[in-house]
């Protein structure tokens, strides 16, 4: 309920970027890359043509929708054990994570500017929102979108830091 109260929709974004993002890739609904697509899968659909992701770093087991997705669009998927020999475009955080076993410093130095951490499941439980409290607060990360059940990081030095609660 609080989040109901506190989210906005894209008319409530003043950020160039996330009302771009925000139009694009969340209320888009007409633009659907594949026919048989379910919602979710059309979301990241559009979410990775938009961000134009080239490589993603899995943190836990991604829903296999998500995954054939990622497969379909040829993205380079990098493994989480793996991270200190490259850069990742996308870092995606599933619920089944088992957060805390690689630090929050070296997840972000594997993501570089306008790189992206994907959040699932934010508020499934306590550790979760903290953990996501932690990657937020962090001074590298700028711009936060809050989408309740999935939140979204970017990584963009030319972007002033600006938390958002957007309805999905």
């Amino acid at each position: 309920m609080r989040f109901l109260k506190k989210s906005t929709n894209h008319h409530g974004v003043h950020s160039p970027f996330i009302y771009d993002f925000v139009t694009t890739v969340f209320y888009n609904k007409k633009k659907q890359l594949s026919t048989n697509s379910s919602k979710k899968t059309a979301f990241f659909e559009r979410f990775i043509e938009h961000l134009t992701i080239q490589s993603l770093t899995a943190y836990g087991t991604i829903n296999l929708e998500i995954k054939k997705c990622i497969a379909a669009q040829n993205i380079k998927q990098i493994s989480i054990n793996k991270l200190q020999n490259y850069t990742s475009d996308c870092l995606y955080i599933s619920k089944n994570a088992k957060l805390n076993t690689i630090s929050t410093e070296t997840l972000l130095k594997a993501l570089h500017n306008n790189s992206v951490i994907v959040f699932e499941d934010i508020y499934h439980n306590k550790r979760r929102t903290l953990y996501w409290q932690k990657l937020s607060e962090h001074k590298e990360t700028t711009a936060i979108i809050d989408g309740f059940y999935f939140g979204f990081i970017f990584l963009r030095k030319e972007q002033k830091k600006q938390t958002f609660t957007i309805r999905m």
